[in-house]
């Protein structure tokens, strides 16, 4: 990855991994995990795990400026970075992620963050380089460019030119999101309600699969959707297995017994 982010310049590249290893050892202490100001309430930043887009399994953490109410950077760099450290140590995400950020609410306030958007810049192409995906701007006003000038001096070009514009009404943000970036009709259902809100707003209930990207202390200050419950029939018994050929179909009845109620051709 660090010799792909510094264009093939092994020398460049060894120099930055060990700057980056350096950075990890202090900036990563993983019993320093938790954030300090979103334990003791969740508005304090957004950046919250969202679901897995489809093509390769990247992480989608979705953020919205305008929903967070502790703008210091120090705290935010620290949750962003072990939040995105978690996820890329699970065994069903991939290694990279995706930023889809949400300017709902967006104004001259946010777009004067330019120490933090320096931060997120140094922290993505010093530290985890090749590891972004793609930064989706949902419908980025014109004013997000002040934020975005006070960031290049601070990003590499093969970053930049990973921000991807979304714009349009809700249903075509959606329709992009889903046929462009694989994302899962969960995660578009979840997103269509938060797109949809007048902020300050609670967070919607977040997807199921959420709960399983989120930093674990972070949960219980969460609701999520609960799984989609196996179907039953009149009796109230559940299917255990079905095999493709349709030579057994197995279930459980309300005694949790197992029975084997058909086997074709036999």
């Amino acid at each position: 990855r660090f010799i792909v982010a510094r264009g093939g310049n092994v020398p460049a590249a060894l120099k930055q991994l060990t700057g980056s290893v350096k950075w990890a050892e202090t900036a990563l202490d993983p019993n320093q995990q938790d954030c300090e100001f979103c334990s003791k309430d969740i508005s304090s930043h957004s950046m919250i795990p969202i679901g897995l887009e489809e093509s390769e399994q990247s992480t989608i953490l979705y953020g919205c400026p305008a929903r967070a109410t502790q703008p210091a950077a120090d705290p935010i760099i620290h949750h962003m970075s072990h939040q995105l450290e978690y996820c890329f140590a699970l065994p069903h995400s991939g290694s990279r992620w995706i930023w889809c950020v949400d300017y709902n609410g967006f104004g001259l306030k946010e777009a004067m963050q330019g120490k933090l958007a320096a931060r997120f810049g140094a922290l993505f192409s010093n530290h985890m380089p090749e590891r972004l995906h793609r930064v989706i701007l949902l419908n980025p006003p014109s004013v997000f460019r002040i934020l975005l000038n006070f960031a290049k001096p601070f990003v590499d070009q093969r970053t930049l030119d990973k921000l991807v514009p979304v714009n349009g009404s809700t249903s075509e943000v959606l329709q992009t999101l889903r046929e462009d970036h694989a994302f899962t009709e969960s995660t578009l259902k979840w997103l269509a309600q938060a797109l949809n809100q007048k902020l300050p707003a609670k967070i919607p209930t977040l997807p199921h699969d959420s709960r399983g990207l989120m930093l674990p202390s972070l949960i219980p200050k969460f609701e999520f959707v609960d799984p989609v419950s196996p179907m039953k029939d009149s009796a109230g018994r559940r299917p255990l297995f079905i095999r493709a050929s349709s030579l057994l179909i197995g279930e459980v009845d309300a005694k949790n017994q197992i029975q084997i109620i058909q086997v074709d051709g036999y």
